[in-house]
């Protein structure tokens, strides 16, 4: 069957090159447009059940939260593992599925689970959201807004409002999380001395202020073949509308919230902080979504932080501090070059034993079409070009020239013998087709070989597929 595979690609020589041409271009495109990465994606499809109660103790968290949740998670299908983390007024359970689940489908699954426990929850307890759809190797690019003289309020408001807001509609980006600075609040200091001359519970305070915080409908007029939106607008604008809440009356005065209380804007209290070269600063942490390409999903926000910059305060700076994808193009730079170096020397060698530089380059071609049709093959197996894959092409450089290299030797000795005899297409096919046959019977071992690595499930197949290619 060999020999027939010869004589039929001698015969078809031009179509051989076409195809040979359409596979190195093929896999020169797929590796422009290849996500690239370090590592392959390690992480099994996880999903994170983030629940909040402000003040509640982490003891009583775990009990009365995290507990519930845990127990309700276990059990479900295709789940692998459950974990916690309960810290004061949070709770964070993280569900672990088994390899080859959607993130979307297990994400559905924990949703219907959760409703089972609607009003289970102790009271102040908010109700329990999934998290981001991310991994834990999510986070791919972290930067500090700074502002020299900038209040810690405004650094903190044009993180959240200006960059946060919009960064997250960025495509790729799954979550922000903003670290340091103060969260702008309106603030109401209580006068106990006032409350007690107006007979004004702190109860009252609240509620009025509460109330007085909302809009509401009253319907609709029509008139003259028009429609008219009846709307009472009280929600809390500015410090004013505020201070001019109306908490009550007495002897048909208004009390206003201004003669019980002192009104400010301050910042929210906060459990940490954030600083850059020991000035406030608030950290912006961005997560990529589950399987996107992380080159291009940080090529993105650079895009968007481009954009920004124009748009905010000349004396705040936006400073990247950690970039994936520097990490990412080093190591596969130091790769790439450990492939050509290790290419060139199996170049050497060849020439060292042809001692013919024609035949040498013929047998080398072999080398980078056999590269480009890997890439083909590793764009159609949904793998990324990462560090093992790469690892996995550099330690098979010498496997592919050795065949070449037998075959183009044979060749070469049958033209020394048969010189006058045949023709240069005769002398290829006959040095060709003698040991053909035992080239690819050895080339065949060596597929088995790697064939289970392809069937690897888990995180083996994750970590040592790759490199099967």
């Amino acid at each position: 069957m060999i020999r027939a595979i010869i004589d039929l690609a001698l015969r078809n020589r031009l179509l051989v090159l076409l195809v040979t041409g359409l596979i190195c271009l093929l896999g020169g495109l797929v590796y422009q447009r290849m996500p690239k990465d370090i590592y392959p994606d390690l992480n099994a499809p996880l999903v994170n059940i983030i629940t909040t109660c402000p003040g509640m103790a982490a003891e009583d968290v775990e009990r009365m939260i995290t507990f519930p949740l845990e127990s309700l998670m276990h059990g479900t299908p295709h789940v692998i593992r459950v974990r916690s983390e309960s810290t004061t007024g949070e709770s964070v359970v993280t569900v672990e599925f088994d390899w080859g689940i959607d993130i979307y489908q297990a994400r559905q699954i924990v949703a219907g689970k959760l409703d089972i426990l609607a009003g289970q929850l102790p009271l102040g307890a908010s109700r329990p959201v999934l998290g981001p759809v991310s991994s834990r190797m999510g986070e791919i690019f972290e930067f500090a807004v700074v502002g020299q003289g900038v209040d810690p309020l405004e650094l903190r408001s044009v993180a959240d409002w200006t960059i946060r807001y919009r960064l997250l509609g960025v495509e790729g980006v799954s979550f922000v999380v903003n670290l340091g600075g103060f969260v702008r609040q309106y603030q109401v200091f209580l006068k106990p001395e006032m409350l007690h001359h107006y007979g004004i519970t702190i109860a009252q305070v609240k509620e009025a202020v509460e109330k007085s915080n909302r809009n509401f409908s009253g319907g609709i007029i029509t008139k003259k073949n028009q429609e008219f939106l009846i709307k009472g607008e009280g929600r809390i604008q500015s410090l004013a509308d505020l201070e001019n809440t109306v908490i009550t009356s007495r002897n048909h005065i208004p009390v206003f919230l201004k003669d019980v209380a002192d009104v400010k804007i301050g910042g929210r209290f906060r459990r940490g902080d954030a600083g850059f070269n020991g000035m406030d600063a608030i950290s912006v942490v961005v997560q990529k979504q589950y399987g996107v390409d992380t080159l291009k999903t940080i090529a993105n926000i650079k895009e968007f932080l481009a954009q920004v910059k124009r748009h905010v305060s000349q004396r705040i700076q936006i400073i990247p501090y950690y970039d994936q994808s520097e990490l990412i193009l080093s190591a596969l730079h130091h790769v790439e070059i450990s492939m050509v170096q290790g290419g060139v020397l199996v170049v050497l060698v060849i020439l060292l034993f042809l001692g013919d530089l024609r035949a040498s380059l013929i047998a080398s071609l072999t080398i980078p079409i056999s590269v480009l049709f890997a890439l083909v093959l590793m764009h159609l197996g949904n793998v990324a070009l990462t560090v093992m894959a790469l690892g996995g092409l550099a330690v098979g450089i010498g496997k592919m020239a050795s065949g070449s290299v037998i075959i183009v030797e044979n060749i070469c000795k049958f033209r020394e013998t048969h010189r006058d005899r045949t023709s240069p297409l005769e002398i290829a096919a006959l040095g060709a087709k003698e040991i053909g046959p035992y080239l690819f019977s050895a080339n065949l071992i060596i597929v088995l070989v790697f064939l289970p690595l392809l069937a690897l499930e888990g995180i083996a197949g994750r970590m040592f597929r790759p490199t099967a290619f």
